[in-house]
């Protein structure tokens, strides 16, 4: 299946930027369309190699050259203002997960979600997830990395 110029034009800058498509077999563009984009590592992963249930897991699909899709799962952090940002942005999820619809030239809500992320564990706030420590700043500065990776691939 052959994919257009603008499809292909961002798969490969989001491919560049995270080393690959999410199942590191697929290497051609036209194959592939899921990226990792929450930057985990192997610190990341219990002794059976399975992630940790408290961390935050996002995937991004691209559909078309100008929109992606954002899954998020696992431990999204919780609060007010991170809830009712996902009610204004989320559409229907795939398999209960929240999913966000980012097109070209919106892609400044996922600054909006990552500011709400870190406002969770800011200075002096009290938070009812211990793990939230970790969590709510490193899943705030994966979505700021993924909202330059989209400003640069839409530019």
């Amino acid at each position: 299946m052959a994919t257009d110029v603008a499809t292909r034009a961002l798969k490969q800058a989001l491919f560049d930027e995270y080393d690959g498509f999410f199942d590191k077999r697929i290497k051609k563009l036209d194959s592939g369309d899921f990226f990792l984009v929450d930057d985990r590592g192997g610190g990341d992963h219990d002794a059976r190699k399975r992630l940790f249930l408290w961390f935050c897991s996002m995937t991004l699909r691209v559909t078309r050259g100008d929109a992606v899709e954002l899954y998020l799962s696992g431990d999204v952090p919780k609060s007010n203002e991170v809830n009712a940002l996902l009610d204004d942005m989320q559409t229907e999820g795939h398999y209960g997960r929240p999913t966000i619809v980012i097109e070209k030239g919106e892609q400044g809500v996922l600054m909006d979600l990552a500011q709400a992320f870190a406002a969770i564990v800011a200075r002096g706030k009290r938070y009812p997830t211990p793990s939230y420590k970790y969590v709510c700043p490193r899943t705030a500065k994966s979505l700021v990395r993924l909202k330059n990776a989209l400003d640069k691939a839409w530019r």
